[in-house]
């Protein structure tokens, strides 16, 4: 009995507080309360109101970038193949001789070229025999200089070499095409040993071939030479490199010779075949 008095004392109590601190800030209790609008709803996050609601920020999702695979998974590019480019065919001359030939054909405007090997000092030779005069040289010094070109319309060169290594003796036809022969020559030098007036050699002339030699002297001193071989059918030619002249000729069946020399040059000696077979031959060279 006494609680239930103590909370209707207490009820009234708070009633009578509550009263006075409305009269004081001027609410008037009879009348509900008023609620502020509730926010607007923005794009993107829930339509739910409340605290709730308004704490959730949107979902953001984030796209990673796929990492590459490592690089020794990948497979190898691959190569594309490659076409070997073919190297002009080699002209070399067999043991004992000085020259060397090739021949063919060529079709109109057409090229063809050839690999010679030689040292710098060696002396060259080339020659093109055909019918058809449009088959023209030209010679390419290892350094990628040329000696002589095919714009010289030339069918004969002759000259020093300047390097060792490969010589590209290429045939032309400026023209009209056609078979061709083509020889290269370069002839073995002899040379005295100090204080010597003579030297021999030794080598092979094909049938119907031509083993060349070169053999510089002074004017006025005299030289001989003499060519042996096993048919005694190999004849002596005889001239002046610088000069042209021609002191003997193969077409006389000499195989020595001897005379006094009329210039200071090289003089080139050529061993000539009439044989039907390749010989060994003997040379011997005196200039005193």
């Amino acid at each position: 009995m006494r609680v239930r008095k103590k909370i209707r004392y207490l009820s009234v109590l708070a009633f009578l507080l509550l009263a006075t601190a409305a009269c004081t800030l001027g609410v008037d209790l009879t009348t509900a309360p008023v609620f502020p609008s509730p926010l607007p709803i923005t794009p993107g996050f829930p339509t739910t109101t409340g605290p709730t609601a308004l704490s959730t920020p949107p979902m953001v999702i984030t796209v990673l970038p796929t990492a590459a695979p490592p690089a020794d998974t990948l497979p190898a590019p691959t190569a594309a193949p490659t076409v070997p480019i073919a190297s002009p065919p080699r002209l070399s001359m067999e043991p004992g001789r000085t020259v060397v030939f090739a021949g063919g054909s060529l079709a109109q405007n057409g090229v063809t070229s050839y690999l010679v090997g030689a040292s710098a000092g060696q002396f060259m030779m080339a020659m093109i025999n055909s019918a058809v005069q449009t088959m023209v040289l030209q010679i390419q010094a290892p350094d990628g200089s040329l000696l002589v070109a095919a714009n010289d319309k030339k069918n004969y060169w002759q000259g020093a070499l300047p390097a060792d290594g490969d010589y590209l003796v290429s045939v032309t036809a400026s023209g009209a095409g056609g078979n061709f022969d083509l020889s290269v020559t370069i002839p073995a030098r002899i040379v005295f040993k100090a204080g010597a007036i003579s030297a021999s050699a030794q080598g092979t002339v094909a049938a119907h071939g031509v083993t060349t030699y070169l053999l510089r002297a002074l004017q006025g001193q005299t030289m001989s030479v003499k060519v042996t071989s096993p048919g005694a059918d190999v004849f002596l030619t005889i001239y002046g490199l610088q000069d042209g002249n021609p002191y003997v000729r193969s077409v006389t069946g000499q195989t020595s010779a001897s005379f006094k020399l009329p210039s200071t040059q090289d003089y080139v000696i050529q061993c000539v075949s009439t044989g039907e077979a390749a010989e060994d031959i003997f040379v011997d060279f005196t200039v005193k």
